[in-house]
């Protein structure tokens, strides 16, 4: 299962299901079919931002990298 972000045409509702592969989402609120999926946050972040915190875009938790060890 897969956890997808959509958008209901119906009641315009946003929002998060998981789903099956061959699976056809329905709205939780109104039942609609008429889901649009969107594109997640996460794909929007590149570089070194999308690391998040104040840990090195590369830790590879060695000495002194991230404060762990």
């Amino acid at each position: 299962m897969r956890l997808y972000q959509y958008k209901c045409a119906q009641c315009d509702k946003e929002i998060e299901l998981l789903v099956r592969d061959g699976e056809i989402p329905t709205c939780p609120s109104c039942g609609s079919k008429d889901l649009e999926r969107q594109v997640g946050r996460f794909a929007a972040l590149s570089g070194s931002s999308a690391s998040g915190g104040d840990m090195p875009p590369s830790c590879g938790c060695g000495p002194g990298c991230c404060g762990m060890n």
